[in-house]
């Protein structure tokens, strides 16, 4: 494995917290909403 693939590895697990995260925020404030 060379470096640029771990770090494309990194950047792809923070993204997907990210992405997790924010939708799970998006979901209760939708829920709030109704």
């Amino acid at each position: 494995m060379n470096d640029s693939f771990s770090r494309l590895q990194e950047w792809l697990t923070v993204f997907a917290y990210l992405g997790f995260t924010l939708f799970i925020i998006w979901r209760i404030f939708t829920a709030q909403n109704k």
